[in-house]
């Protein structure tokens, strides 16, 4: 079984001269109580020739107060609020801060989430001067640091020659979070910025378009991220119908995609309608359902199909 423990992880170390700019975007709204651990583990990284621009969406709380103590400490973070021409949400935040992005490589981070303190030494090491490559490394969920709960070995933890093939094999249920990539700026903007008008699943749609235009995928085995479950929202809060809209209109999206990509993800995307449409189902949301019936085509008529058999069992 393929496990790193945290307090053993490898701190492979390079000549500090080797070491460029990398650029750490976080969209935050009113995480006053959970920002400053995020900070933490930003501040402890091995790799010093680090940003960190931060993205107010509009908080109410002492977030900004708290982050201004961090800038006082560490002038490598910015901090900025998300300008009124600009719609709330974290696509928006995290767009207003590619403006501000000076690094060749740039990863995600959002306000509540943590990475190990050798993350960005150990993908820029891997992907440094491959302006079409990214790399993943291994995750875990986490509520707070005396639960961190590593996902054991899978599939997905390798390099990839033909990054479409993670598009494949993330059919079977398995996916990265948005912290454990690393990017290279140019590739961002030949794939395109975050999308605005969606507020949920964005980041499936968004890594679609960087996995179809990247060249490599390099997995660091290395290092580490903390994805943070049962905290709710780092934006501003949205609608549960607004959320089931998008989230069908995310899935259209990433559908056209790889379309245009002649691309044959078939397990990818079979298991994400799929998903989308249990989604939608358990949370009595028929409206979308109705709205998209040629989408769901398929699982309505899988549907159908189960209640029938139902049906007769019960009569016959």
């Amino acid at each position: 079984m393929f496990l790193i423990e945290p307090e053993r992880i490898l701190l492979i170390r390079f000549d500090l001269k080797d070491l460029g700019l990398v650029s750490i975007i976080i969209p935050t709204y009113n995480r006053a109580h959970l920002i400053g651990e995020t900070l933490d583990s930003v501040i402890a990284q091995t790799h010093e020739n680090w940003e960190c621009i931060l993205v107010d969406d509009g908080s109410t709380d002492d977030t900004e107060k708290i982050v201004f103590d961090y800038i006082n400490r560490d002038t490598r973070i910015q901090y900025h609020q998300r300008p009124d021409y600009k719609m709330k949400g974290a696509p928006s935040c995290r767009n207003y801060g590619i403006e501000k992005v000076k690094g060749d490589y740039v990863m995600w981070l959002d306000d509540d989430d943590l990475i190990a303190e050798n993350k960005i030494e150990s993908q820029y090491h891997l992907i440094k001067g491959r302006k079409k490559a990214v790399s993943t490394c291994p995750w875990g969920r986490f509520t707070n640091n005396k639960d961190y709960y590593q996902k054991p070995y899978t599939h997905i933890y390798r390099d990839y020659n033909d990054p479409k093939m993670l598009l494949r094999d993330y059919g079977s249920g398995e996916f990265f979070p948005a912290h454990s990539f690393m990017i290279s700026r140019d590739l961002i903007f030949e794939s395109g910025l975050w999308n605005e008008n969606l507020r949920n699943n964005e980041d499936a749609e968004f890594f679609c378009r960087v996995l179809i235009n990247t060249k490599e995928i390099f997995f660091s085995v290395n290092t580490f991220v903390k994805y943070r479950t049962a905290i709710g929202n780092n934006v501003s809060l949205i609608s549960n119908d607004r959320k089931a809209s998008d989230n069908v209109k995310s899935w259209k999206l990433i559908f056209d995609h790889i379309k245009k990509a002649n691309f044959k993800a078939r397990e990818y995307l079979v298991f994400a309608r799929k998903v989308c449409f249990v989604q939608l189902k358990e949370g009595r949301y028929r409206k979308q359902i109705f709205f998209n019936l040629f989408f769901f085509r398929s699982e309505l008529l899988l549907e159908m199909r189960k209640r029938y058999r139902f049906f007769i069992k019960k009569h016959v």
